[in-house]
């Protein structure tokens, strides 16, 4: 009985360590290198949570940076378009 109640110990703190160690890992992202991405020339922004439609595609284009709510995108052309659009 003690064998088993080792073994199911090692494996739980094997896998706590394993997510550790997973966790910790640096990826490479911009903010790693020391380049931040500036806002100083951020002037519009749009917040949105709604059904959205194409004609809500041309009025957020107007705006330099845009938080919407991604459940209601009709599809994924929705965000390239906007990406495409430097948003």
């Amino acid at each position: 009985m003690k064998k088993h109640l080792r073994l199911v110990k090692f494996i739980i703190y094997f896998f706590i360590f394993c997510c550790f160690v997973g966790c910790s890992g640096k990826n490479s992202t911009d903010i790693d290198k020391g380049e931040r991405p500036s806002l100083e020339n951020i002037i519009s922004y749009a917040n949105v949570y709604k059904d959205y439609a194409d004609e809500d595609l041309k009025k957020l284009k107007r705006f330099d940076i845009v938080a919407i709510e991604p459940y209601y995108v009709p599809d994924r052309q929705f965000f390239a378009e906007l990406k495409s659009a430097g948003i």
